[in-house]
Parts: structure tokens; C-alpha cells; sequence
């Protein structure tokens, strides 16, 4: 017995000017119920290799789209199909309510709006880390409402928590007939900017906002680099994979704050206090990261190094070479990101200057300092270091030399003699500028000073002790390089080139 009716059979060839006899509606309906079967059959086929469990009228065109049978247009819409009743006869037969459209009324309707170009428009966000008030940028007051938002939102979520942790912890006293909660009772979870003291169930942050790969780097690298006491292969390995490792860009924020936490942590221990400029120096080295917006944190980790009084434990350790690893690092960024941050450099040789010309400080602190500035360039030297020796040696080095303390008179030492080598190199690169300006306006007039003449320029400009050394060496600098024939010519013109006092707009006021 077939499930469809005659009548539907002749209502839809009496719709077209037809009538069949009611043998042939039989045979046709039998032929039509068994075509449908088998395209429902095959759209079953794709809804279930769709993974879905509801036929759509896609599955239907799709099994037509098969069986070569042009697919049916109009019922690939969203909207609920809506079937209307109507009786024929005895039977009652459903139908599609389509909607008459009127296409005269279509043609003469007036045209829609023209739809606008696709744009775009820049604007800063922030300058220097001010972000200007234009309209694009929320408001202060925007951002104070969001600030307290967040705020009251993450009180009310600890709040709750804390509420939760407690009816836990009571349900299971009262199971257990004791009066301490579980340990499977849910703690609230406190979040924290520190990568290292922030927990959630006793584990820290960075697990819960990196993936799995990057937390597991994370802990390996801190790992590593903090092995100071084991084969030094271990910490080597992690400082050239931050070096060269590509993907690092979203543990940056991390590793900045784990190297500010250990230097601020371990000030005196020299071994993590070298890790950590090492570790400094393979994130600035690795071209695969943005660290302009961390070096605001990162200055302060090089700068402590350079002019910190202490950092070994015994003073007699050999914290200079550090030192001077910093100074290049601090040189390193200056040099580096000047054009992203014109006041970079200008700050950094301020706190040095600062540092350079306390008589309060250490002679490690002015180790540091004279080593920062002169690593910045000959002309921070002429400008800043030069001027000031004389001054300096009367009242910060003469009492360290003639200390009786041994570290304080080794310091002073130390200090005494990169003064002496540093000036030595600015006034060999003087000597050098002046003699090819005074060859290219006179060839022949410019002749090399002598000993006593250097002497009598530098003992004037640096004191007795320092001049002396430092003539002495220019001059040793100058018999290699023309030999001692022309030492003992002598001069028939002296050109000084001392440097000039003026500083090009830099602003050292302090």
C-alpha cells in the first residue's frame, strides 16, 4: 500500500489540464513514492557524512545534484517552512504558503542607497606612552569607570569564591564529622602581575595564561639560567635558545620581570647577577622580539649592575668585569633604540654623570659610572668625563688611594687607571681629527707635540698624576706610529687640541 494518496495524484495533474484514470494515478504514484525513497535515501547519505542529525533541503539538492535531476531553487532559506491546509474532495492536502511578489512593484521602486567604500583612518594610541586625547581614545573618565569595573568585578568573583570554598569546606566537616574543611575544597584564587609569587592552587600565573609549550619553556629556561653552581653548559644552552628562539615574543613580560625580581633579590651574588646580564643581553640579540616596550624595565636591571656599591659578596670578588659588561649593554640600547627614544640616552648619561660626581659613592660606583660614560662615545668623554677629572681626583680618588683598607685602595686603583686609559684613548682620537683638519688647510705647518709640551697640557687640564700618565702614553702612542726621529724633531708650530667645553646641547645640569 502506498503511503501517498491517489488524490494527490490528480489534484497536481488537474492542476495542469489533466486527467488520468485512476489505474494509471495508481501506477504513477508507485513510481513517484519509489523515486522519492531513493533520493531521500541518498540525502540521508549526506547528512550523515555531515555529522549531522537533521536533513536539510541542501542534502535533498545534493542527492538530486547526483541523480542528475536539476536541484530545487527556493527552499535553501533560513526561516521555518510554513505549510497551509486546504480540503480537496475528502482529503485534506498541504501546500507551501509562498508569497505573491508583485514585480511591477519591484521595477518602480526607488533604487537603494549607494553603499559607502570601504576605509580606514590611523590614529595614535600612544605617544611615548601618553596616549593623546582625540576622539578615537576613550576618555579619562572612561577609563577610570572600566578601571573600577574590573575592579568591583574581580572583588565580587573572589568574593564569591571565597563564599563557595567555605560551604564546601562546611558540607564536608559536617560529612565527615570534623571540624577542618577538605583538602579538596576549592581555595579562592588570588591573580597577580608577578609571574613568580602570582598562584592559583599553588600554581603561578604564567601556567594559566600561556600555553602548555610556553609554560613549560618558561620553567626550563629560569631553570637553566638560574644554575649558576652547575656545569655552565646548562646555563649556555637556555641564553642561546632565548638568542635564537623565535617564538618567545609572549614570555618577554615574564622573563623582564624574572630578571628584575632575582637582581633585586640577590644584589650581592655575583654568579646570578652575571646570568642575569647574559639572559638580558640574548633577549636584546634576538631579532625575533619586539623589546621596545620593556626597556623602561630593562634600563634599571643594567644600570643597578653598573653603579650598584655591592654586587658580590666579598668586595674583593671580581665585580668590575660585570661592570663593564653592563656599561656595554647600557651602550648597546642607547646606541640602538636613540631614534625610538631621543630621551633615552640623555637620562642614562645623567644618572652616570650623577654617579661619577658624588663624592659619597664607592670607588666601585664610580668604577661603573666612568666606564657607562665612556662606553657611550668619544664625545660623551670630551664632554662630560674630561672636564671633570681634575675635580674628581681631589675629591673622590686622592682618599681611596691613600686608603689603608685594602679593597678601597684596589678600587681606587682600578678607578685611577681606566680614567687614565680612557683618556688616553679620547686624546689619541683628538690628536687624530686635529692633525688631518690642520693638513687639510696647511700641509706642512702641523708637527707633532713634544713630551714636555703634552705634560704641561694635560697636568693643566688633569692634575699632575693623571697628566703625566696620560702624556706619557700619547707620546709613547705617537713614537710607534712616526717613530723617534720625529719625537726628536720637536715642534716648530704647537696646535693644542684640547677638547671644547661647549656640549652641543646636552643638557647636564644637574
Amino acid at each position: 500500500m502506498s503511503l501517498l494518496p491517489v488524490d494527490s495524484i490528480n489534484a497536481i495533474t488537474e492542476s495542469i489540464g489533466l486527467t488520468l484514470k485512476d489505474s494509471v494515478a495508481q501506477a504513477l504514484l508507485a513510481d513517484v513514492e519509489y523515486r522519492m525513497r531513493e533520493v531521500i535515501f541518498d540525502a540521508k547519505k549526506f547528512m550523515r557524512h555531515s555529522r549531522r542529525t537533521k536533513l536539510t533541503p541542501e542534502d535533498i539538492n545534493h542527492a538530486l545534484r547526483v541523480r542528475n535531476v536539476q536541484p530545487l531553487y527556493g527552499y535553501t532559506s533560513t526561516a521555518p517552512t510554513k505549510f497551509k491546509s486546504i480540503i480537496h474532495g475528502h482529503s485534506r492536502i498541504y501546500y507551501l504558503d509562498d508569497e505573491e511578489i508583485d514585480l511591477d512593484q519591484i521595477i518602480n521602486a526607488p533604487l537603494p542607497p549607494v553603499p559607502l567604500d570601504v576605509a580606514f583612518t590611523a590614529h595614535w594610541l600612544a605617544i611615548e606612552g601618553v596616549q593623546p586625547a582625540i576622539v578615537q581614545n576613550p576618555t579619562p573618565a572612561d577609563i577610570r569607570s572600566a578601571a573600577t569595573e574590573s575592579t568591583n568585578t574581580i572583588s565580587k568573583t573572589l568574593a564569591d569564591q571565597a563564599a563557595a570554598a567555605a560551604v564546601a569546606a562546611t558540607t564536608n566537616s559536617e560529612s565527615t564529622g570534623t571540624g577542618t574543611g577538605s583538602s579538596s575544597a576549592i581555595p579562592p584564587v588570588l591573580v597577580s602581575s608577578n609571574p613568580e609569587s602570582a598562584t592559583v592552587n599553588g600554581e603561578t600565573l604564567v601556567k594559566s595564561v600561556l600555553s602548555k609549550e610556553l609554560q613549560m619553556y618558561h620553567d626550563k629556561i629560569t631553570e637553566s639560567i638560574m644554575t649558576v653552581n652547575g656545569p655552565p653548559q646548562i646555563q649556555a644552552l637556555a641564553v642561546n635558545s632565548l638568542e635564537t628562539d623565535p617564538g618567545i615574543q609572549p614570555l618577554l613580560p615574564y622573563f623582564v620581570q624574572f630578571m628584575t625580581q632575582k637582581i633585586t633579590k640577590h644584589i650581592r651574588n655575583l654568579k646570578i647577577m652575571w646570568a642575569m646580564m647574559r639572559m638580558t643581553r640574548a633577549l636584546l640579540n634576538n631579532k625575533n622580539l619586539f623589546v621596545e616596550p620593556y626597556l623602561h624595565q630593562m634600563m634599571p636591571n643594567v644600570i643597578t649592575c653598573i653603579v650598584s656599591k655591592r654586587i658580590s659578596e666579598s668586595p674583593m670578588d671580581d665585580h668590575h668585569a660585570l661592570r663593564r659588561f653592563a656599561a656595554q649593554l647600557a651602550a648597546h640600547i642607547c646606541h640602538t633604540y636613540t631614534s625610538t627614544y631621543p630621551t633615552l640616552q640623555p637620562r642614562v648619561t645623567k644618572t652616570l654623570l650623577r654617579a661619577f660626581l658624588d663624592p659619597l659613592k664607592s670607588n666601585a660606583t664610580h668604577y661603573g659610572a666612568i666606564t657607562g660614560l665612556a662606553d657611550l662615545g668619544n664625545q660623551v668623554v670630551k664632554m662630560l668625563i674630561r672636564p671633570n677629572v681634575k675635580a674628581f681626583m681631589q675629591d673622590c680618588l686622592t682618599a681611596g688611594l691613600n686608603s689603608t683598607v685594602e679593597h678601597e685602595k684596589k678600587d681606587a686603583g682600578l678607578v685611577l687607571e681606566l680614567i687614565i686609559d680612557v683618556l688616553h684613548k679620547h686624546v689619541l682620537v683628538e690628536y687624530d681629527e686635529t692633525e688631518k683638519a690642520v693638513l687639510k688647510e696647511t700641509p706642512t705647518s702641523f708637527k707633532r707635540p713634544t713630551l714636555n709640551e703634552l705634560e704641561t697640557e694635560f697636568v693643566d687640564s688633569f692634575g699632575e698624576l693623571v697628566g703625566k700618565r696620560v702624556a706619557a702614553l700619547l707620546d709613547a702612542s705617537l713614537t710607534e706610529r712616526y717613530g723617534s726621529a720625529a719625537a726628536a724633531a720637536g715642534s716648530n708650530e704647537f696646535v693644542s687640541f684640547t677638547g671644547s667645553e661647549e656640549l652641543f646641547g646636552m643638557d647636564v645640569d644637574m
